[in-house]
């Protein structure tokens, strides 16, 4: 046991003497990876904001079946409605950002006092496409507010 304490003695002097073992086990831990964690967080923050002022391109599916919707999503300056044939396709091809799709009589089941679904397509490995798709279900989710805010009303409930 005696032995194995003088060898570690010696090999502890020895590195503690070498200045580049220092430096490589002291200082780039304690500099270098806070600089790099800032740095890697300001450029994430500044890829957000940047993807956060552009226009997203989507397309709408079903504009017949809800043109209220329409209507409120395209008012929004920062969408772009295009056409396209196929929505897989188009997002896979990164043409559009996110997609929303309105089925058919989605309009008559909300007159009636139902709910009806919308569905959202977007690619999940995209931050761009995953940001639209969260935009997207905001716009969405204040249009449904105000459906029920008329309902409301409606019934005098306000």
């Amino acid at each position: 046991m005696k032995k194995i304490f003088i060898v570690f003695k010696k090999e502890l002097l020895d590195v503690i003497r070498d200045r580049r073992t220092i430096i490589s086990m002291v200082v780039v831990p304690i500099v270098l990876f806070p600089v790099m964690t800032i740095g890697f967080s300001a450029f994430v923050g500044s890829q957000v904001e940047k993807t956060r002022a552009e226009t997203q391109k989507i397309a709408f599916i079903g504009e017949e079946n809800y043109p209220e919707l329409y209507n409120y999503i395209s008012r929004d300056s920062s969408f772009i409605i295009v056409d396209v044939d196929d929505v897989t396709e188009a997002i896979g091809a990164k043409y559009i950002n996110s997609a929303i799709e309105v089925r058919e009589g989605a309009k008559d089941n909300v007159t009636a006092g139902d709910s009806s679904v919308v569905k959202i397509y977007y690619d999940g490995a995209e931050i761009k496409s995953e940001f639209t798709r969260n935009r997207l279900r905001g716009k969405v989710n204040s249009f449904s507010d105000s459906v029920v805010g008329l309902r409301l009303a409606d019934l005098g409930a306000t």
